[in-house]
Order: structure tokens, then sequence, then C-alpha cells
């Protein structure tokens, strides 16, 4: 089971306008047209038209248009708009804003989690209408990699992406897995586990991630909480262990580890990396205490 179908999608939530995390609609267009180069099957759910131009301007461009399915959400609120609505109250409670330690972080956002919750709803939704049986479905960030933080060569991008992931929902993950309380976690922003930048499963599970992620998010918004993919995917792997497989990795590093060997990476990114998440971990740590 090599064959890759993949799956991604965009919506300006108003980013740009985040105080600390500015990021432009451009910007992802720009981060997304680097990877968009690989050979596989894409379906790409937007609800903007202008984008969806761009978007097929680019797979044209790298002969790609005729294996390019877009998908157009007349209303991605109305992909799930109950969990929204709670999550909604949520960011809006006082008592909520209180409690997390990092109050200006996007995590904070209702629309900001929702957008990451339902990666795994449009994963669902494409391996029901595009995918072949006994196939797989990666979810793979539309700003992926922002824009060659990590890879030396966008050429490196253009292959046929195949890889034999097994009959689990593969995960990576960047520091141990936490076996921390959940309310914790909310609180204290603890550094990155679970990553949620890519994520590969066989077709026989897409449904079943998603049911049991909304359940996860259900389950947040009955104690008063919400929270991005990441800790929403560890949530859901500690109430079905036996459905995943986790794997060690890095920011953006698993396509290279699987099946893309000749990815080539920048000279001393590992080593800006670790810094990068030093630095981070102490502020972190700093700020927690208060």
């Amino acid at each position: 089971m090599k064959d890759i179908t993949v799956v991604t999608a965009f919506f300006d939530i108003g980013r740009g306008n985040y105080s600390d995390f500015q990021r432009s609609s451009e910007k992802y267009i720009q981060w997304f047209a680097r990877w968009a180069r690989l050979k596989n099957k894409l379906i790409v759910y937007l609800q903007d038209d202008e984008i969806a131009k761009k978007v097929k301007e680019i797979r044209d461009l790298y002969g790609l248009g005729d294996n390019t399915i877009i998908e157009k959400i007349e209303d991605v609120e109305q992909i799930n708009s109950n969990i929204l609505l709670r999550w909604k109250q949520i960011e809006n409670n006082k008592d909520f804003i209180e409690y997390r330690n990092l109050k200006a972080n996007p995590e904070n956002k209702a629309m900001y989690n929702y957008v990451n919750l339902i990666k795994s709803y449009f994963m669902a939704d494409a391996s029901k209408k595009y995918v072949e049986e006994n196939s797989q479905v990666a979810w793979i960030d539309f700003g992926f990699e922002h824009g060659g933080e990590v890879f030396e060569d966008e050429n490196d991008y253009s292959f046929l992406w195949e890889y034999d992931f097994g009959n689990k929902i593969t995960l990576f993950y960047k520091n141990e897995i936490t076996t921390d309380p959940i309310f914790k976690i909310i609180k204290t922003f603890q550094p990155d586990c679970i990553l949620g930048s890519l994520i590969v499963a066989p077709k026989s599970l897409c449904e079943k991630f998603w049911k049991i992620n909304l359940d996860s998010a259900n389950i947040l918004a009955d104690i008063g909480f919400m929270d991005d993919d990441q800790l929403i995917y560890l949530l859901s792997y500690r109430r079905n262990p036996e459905l995943f497989n986790l794997v060690k990795s890095d920011w953006f590093l698993a396509i290279k580890q699987c099946g893309g060997g000749h990815i080539k990476l920048k000279k001393l990114q590992n080593k800006k990396l670790s810094l990068f998440t030093r630095i981070k971990n102490k502020i972190k740590k700093i700020l927690n205490k208060k």
C-alpha cells in the first residue's frame, strides 16, 4: 500500500491581523507553491475563488493540473457549526483566557482551532470521493515548510511520493509523548508534541479519524476548554492508542524520512531548529512560572 492521495485546504481566517502570529494569504500561497510540485493526486478544499484560481495556475505551471481537484466549500463554518459555536463561547469566557499562560496565542481563538480540527474532516471527505480502496490519504498543511525553512531545493518536491505507512493512522511527534494531564498542557502550552503539518491514514480509517477527533473536541468543550489540532490528536491517541502509529520526527522532516530520502536539508538546519526550540522552551518555562 504505497499509493498516496494528498489533501490540503486553505481558508483566510484573518491571521494577517494576529498581533504576534501574522501570516497573510499571499504568503501561504507562496509557501504552497514550493511543495505543490508533488506529482501525487492533490485534493484542495477552498472557499475563495481567487485563491482557487491561483492554486490551479500553480499546479498547471508544473504540468499537474489534470492531477488536481479543487473542492469548493461554500461556508466552512457549516462543516460542523456546533463545535465552532461551543468554542466561540469558550473564546469569550474570561475564565478560560485567564487560565491560559500565553494569552495572545492563536490557540485561544475558536476559528483558528476549528480550521485545524477539520483537517481530518477533509481527509475523510476526500477518502470517500476520490481515493481507491487499499490506498492512503496524507494531509499536508497548505503552508507546509513555511516557504523553505528546512529543505534546500524546492525542486526536490518534484517526485511521486510513495510509501507504505501500514494499516494505522500515522502521526509524527517532535518531543517525547507527554503523560501530563490535558488540563496542565492547556494551561502551560507545553513544547510541541504531536505535529499537525503532515498526517497519513489508510482510506479505511479516515472517517474514524475524523469522528474520534470531533469527539475529543467535544470532550474539551464539555469542561470549558479548546485547543488546536496537536492537542486534539494527543487526546485522540490517548483514547484510542490501538489506531495509531507514532513516528519520531521534527517539523516538516517526515516527508524526507518516509519516501523522500533524496530531499536535501539546508546546511546546519538541524542545529538551527534545535536552537530555536531551546529558546522557545526557555521562554515558555519563564512564562509558566508566573
